[in-house]
């Protein structure tokens, strides 16, 4: 198990089951020990390839997706999953295949957002924002 295989077998899980692999899952994927399965995800933590839960060596992040819940969702079909950002979320939707939808919210609390995906393309939409003065002076 290297940090490639691994990374792929997270991301996989993630598409299909809607949440990473547990580390039992790992263990029986990789046929090795759970012991080798935590030293695999401390390794491709140490190589920024996933963040683990603070608390446990379970996955907690690996970009683009999160298994943490986040203000931004995103559905395609009858999947969801949970984006870190909406940058990542843009990720999370082509590797859903290209069709999907984000919803998630400006600033976490203020209007909400829906960007769609149809083909690996935005579908055009009116969206405005309106940049505060505390906004504009953290632009610089």
């Amino acid at each position: 198990m290297d940090n490639s295989t691994l990374h792929h077998a997270i991301i996989s899980s993630f598409l299909t089951n809607q949440r990473p692999p547990t580390i039992s899952e790992i263990a029986t994927h990789f046929k090795c020990s759970e012991s080798t399965a935590r030293k695999g995800l401390r390794d491709l933590a140490d190589y920024h390839g996933v963040v683990l839960h603070p608390h446990s060596d379970e996955v907690w992040v690996a970009h683009p997706f999160s298994a943490a819940p986040t203000t931004c969702i995103v559905s395609s079909g009858e999947h969801k999953w949970w984006g870190n950002c909406a940058w990542c979320s843009l990720g999370v939707m082509q590797l859903a295949g290209g069709n999907a939808t984000l919803n998630t919210r400006l600033g976490a609390i203020g209007d909400e957002v829906s960007i769609t995906v149809e083909n690996g393309e935005v579908v055009r939409q009116r969206l405005r924002y309106t940049l505060s003065n505390s906004d504009a002076e953290c632009l610089g």
